[in-house]
Formats: structure tokens, sequence, C-alpha cells
């Protein structure tokens, strides 16, 4: 269970977020400037710290149990939740209030004046509502 969770997690990462216009931290260039490549290492950067600070909360069964029923939720039609949602909980702030997420998220806000929202997305639930039909 704790593997499709963070399967999930770095497939939904990818899915969710979208080129980034943040400022490299070596050259102070916006990454949208910069090649296709440089802009998908920036992204793959911070999807990569997202992961891996909630993987360490993966490791708590009520915390898994909490992202399934938020999942379930389906705010926006899918099987998934936004990171900043699971955040907002005060049973898990604390615990995800880690520098490494929110560094992360903030990495994908005010980009071209936009903001993106990494998320989590079980496939699973979908399949499994699929085969129910």
């Amino acid at each position: 269970m704790k593997k499709i969770i963070i399967y999930s997690l770095c497939l939904s990462s990818i899915i969710a977020c979208k080129k980034t216009d943040n400022f490299s931290e070596e050259n102070k260039v916006p990454v949208t400037s910069q090649s296709v490549q440089k802009q998908i290492e920036f992204g793959n950067k911070q999807l990569k710290q997202i992961t891996q600070g909630v993987a360490m909360l993966a490791k708590d069964k009520e915390f898994i149990s909490f992202v399934h029923k938020e999942v379930k939720k389906k705010f926006d039609g899918e099987y998934e939740v936004l990171i900043q949602d699971l955040q907002r909980n005060s049973n898990w702030s604390q615990k995800m209030d880690l520098p490494i997420i929110n560094d992360a998220l903030n990495a994908f806000k005010n980009i071209d004046g936009s903001n993106y929202y990494p998320q989590i997305y079980i496939p699973k639930f979908q399949n499994d509502e699929d085969l129910k039909r």
C-alpha cells in the first residue's frame, strides 16, 4: 500500500504541475527562459522534495487513511487531493509543515502570474470504480 501511495505521489505530481517560472538559484534566470531540459529538471527537483516530505508521513497508517478519505472526496471529479489541502487539516498541519514541502510548493507559485498545485492522485480508486460498473 505504501508503494502505491508513493507511486501515486510521483505520478500525480508530474500530472499536476506545468511549466515553471521560478528563478534558478544558480543564475537567477527564470526557468521558463531556460531550456526545456532545465525546466523539467527544476520541476522534477521540486516534485521530488514534496514526494520525500509526504513519504515520511506515509509510514503512519492514520495518515494513509486520511489521504484516502480526502482523495475519495473527488474535489474536482478525480481521485486526487491537493498537497496544500492536506496541510490544512489540524491533525496533520504541523507534521506537514516541513520546509522541504513548503519550499517546493512555493516554487510553483506565481509562475507567469499563475499558481500550480501539486496533488496526490490514486488511480487505483478510479480503476476500482470502473470495474464496479
